[in-house]
């Protein structure tokens, strides 16, 4: 009984780091022109259409071998290589002044949150509910 809750926690915790994935890239595919816009506006320009693209390819494949638990600590190192630049990037705090300093830590911090949860996932693996 005890195991199978713990698996299915991990099963829930795994589709919920997923699903703030899977909106984002389904966000950022339908509002392409949006998001590079807003890439501009923090100061990241260089091969932005590329770095977009591959963006929204880390975030699927991550999000699709969380949701199915089928090479989750792949999905993992996806994941990562898509959080920790656009935490840092997106989300200088450090940056800002005021009000909008306040709201990039906030996504900084929340950004730090879905890391530890993917390292949690990478380092344990998908748990018995999985593809694996």
């Amino acid at each position: 009984m005890i195991k199978t809750l713990k698996g299915l926690c991990v099963l829930i915790g795994r589709i919920l780091i997923a699903y703030v994935f899977v909106g984002s890239a389904v966000h950022r595919t339908m509002h392409f022109q949006e998001a590079i816009d807003y890439s501009h506006s923090v100061g990241v320009y260089t091969v932005l259409n590329f770095r977009l693209v591959m963006a929204t390819v880390l975030e699927t494949i991550g999000a699709v071998s969380f949701i199915l638990g089928y090479k989750v600590r792949l999905g993992a190192i996806c994941l990562l290589l898509f959080m920790i630049p656009v935490t840092f990037l997106f989300h200088a705090f450090w940056n800002y002044t005021g009000p909008e300093a306040t709201m990039q830590m906030m996504h900084f911090t929340m950004n730090l949150g879905l890391i530890g949860g993917i390292l949690f996932v990478l380092g344990m693996g998908a748990g018995p509910f999985s593809i694996d």
